[in-house]
């Protein structure tokens, strides 16, 4: 069954719709490039355009040239957490259209109460609004009865409401603001942001919330028994380093984790790098704490996409790319920066290895001294069921470690490095952050999901 982590927005009451919804579909392309897709209102009569592709090419493809009447929308671009589909977003009917951004926990529950194994776990959620007849309101208290797992939601009907709802546990992020007497729906503030909307008039979405708006107005509709536990992998990944999901910005959070990683390690190099692009915030807080200077080495090939969540990466863990990921994506900057050096690399994670892997590769291959990897994230032992992309723990690197001290996974896997690369274990090592560590960055109030990291679900 097809699972989505993907990007989701809306618009109500919008003068410039289609343009508004292309804007925020391409500032949330970071969350998945498999397939986007539309849904508008028309004269009572909902319609969609979607197709494989990112959001601008099935924009060309499909919407640009189009006469579209319509003041209120939705949009979402796809990245599928289990097998490559064809399947694209927004799911409709005649009285409604969903997208979804999560994964449904309880899909065989789901299958038994409603006679099918559809190909996606979003289905049940057209089917809950399908029966409702078009009341968002009812159909979303429904989803909160019936729903497990991650799920935020933008839905519309055919007589031109919109509803935005985020689950109990607020696994993934969801914002709301309005510019210009329109209501705008987004999974991160940095697309609300590309509209124009202040920042000031940006709103969370709190767990176990919804928010209707209908007839010009907004309504706010919340249930009991909301517990957050957000996804940290939000913050240290997933999400675009300029949002702001929290009091503090990502990149700040990031720059903070390097810092922390400076001070646990207290490592000395002549350079700091980062493996692009997420890695570049750790190097950044790594490099101000330790003094030493940070260097763009690896230049990224831009004809390939976020690798973690394009259908080459779900590949790339069974090495099926990883040769051409070493030798396309990740290549060396003009001018030998690391001949001879000792060189601290930063970046957010290590999932399967692939990665460091690769990026070892590249440096030794160029006459590094020394190359030791920093880390954000500490090992990820355990799998994701609320949406992000390792649902295995087999395919995890540190599930194989008989350990749960990050110092010692780190040894372990520098070990397999370099006995992949046949060089002296004495020059490369892997530094993780601990969880201790990393809950001390995120230090409020909110309440985070780490299951990947301890196996608390």
């Amino acid at each position: 069954m097809i699972r989505h982590n993907c990007g989701i927005g809306g618009a109500y009451q919008s003068n410039e719709l289609v343009l508004d919804l292309y804007e925020i579909g391409t500032m949330l392309q970071h969350r998945g490039h498999e397939a986007a897709g539309i849904a508008v209102v028309e004269k009572g009569t909902i319609k969609d355009f979607k197709d494989m592709g990112s959001v601008s090419e099935v924009f060309d493809k499909k919407i640009w040239g189009q006469e579209i009447g319509a003041e209120t929308g939705i949009v979402h671009n796809r990245y599928s957490t289990t097998p490559v589909s064809t399947i694209a977003q927004p799911l409709t009917s005649t009285e409604v259209a969903i997208a979804h951004n999560g994964n449904l926990v309880n899909v065989d529950e789901l299958s038994r109460k409603y006679g099918a194994l559809p190909e996606t776990d979003s289905w049940f959620i057209l089917r809950i609004f399908e029966e409702e007849e078009g009341d968002l309101v009812k159909a979303g208290l429904r989803c909160f009865d019936e729903c497990k797992g991650a799920y935020n939601v933008v839905a519309i009907n055919r007589r031109g409401d919109m509803l935005a709802l985020r689950d109990k546990y607020g696994f993934h992020p969801l914002f709301i603001g309005n510019k210009d007497n329109a209501w705008y729906v987004a999974s991160e503030t940095i697309a609300l942001a590309g509209i124009g909307v202040r920042y000031d008039d940006i709103e969370e979405i709190a767990p176990g919330e919804m928010v209707l708006f209908s007839e010009n107005k907004r309504e706010t509709i919340s249930v009991e028994n909301a517990e957050r536990r957000e996804c940290f992998f939000e913050y240290c990944y997933f999400a675009h380093h300029l949002s702001h999901l929290n009091k503090k910005g990502n990149s700040e959070i990031r720059r903070d984790i390097g810092k922390k990683l400076w001070e646990k390690y207290k490592l000395k190099a002549d350079i700091v790098t980062y493996i692009p692009n997420s890695g570049l915030d750790y190097g950044k807080g790594f490099s101000a704490g330790a003094g030493i200077p940070l260097e763009e080495v690896f230049a990224v090939n831009t004809s390939f996409k976020r690798v973690f969540i394009t259908p080459e990466g779900k590949e790339m863990r069974n090495g099926l790319h990883l040769n051409r990921y070493s030798r396309s994506y990740l290549k060396l900057v003009p001018g030998n920066k690391v001949k001879g050096k000792s060189v601290i690399v930063a970046d957010d994670s290590i999932v399967r290895s692939n990665v460091v892997n690769a990026a070892s590769r590249r440096l030794f291959e160029s006459g590094a001294k020394e190359v030791h990897f920093v880390i954000g994230v500490p090992p990820i032992k355990y799998p994701c069921f609320y949406g992000i992309d390792f649902p295995t723990s087999e395919e995890l690197i540190a599930y194989h470690i008989k350990s749960n001290n990050e110092v010692e996974i780190g040894r372990y896997v520098a070990k397999l490095i370099a006995n992949n690369l046949g060089i002296d274990e004495e020059r490369i090592s892997v530094n993780y952050l601990g969880l201790k560590e990393l809950m001390e960055v995120f230090s409020d109030e909110k309440g985070y999901c780490y299951a990947c990291l301890n196996g608390d679900y």
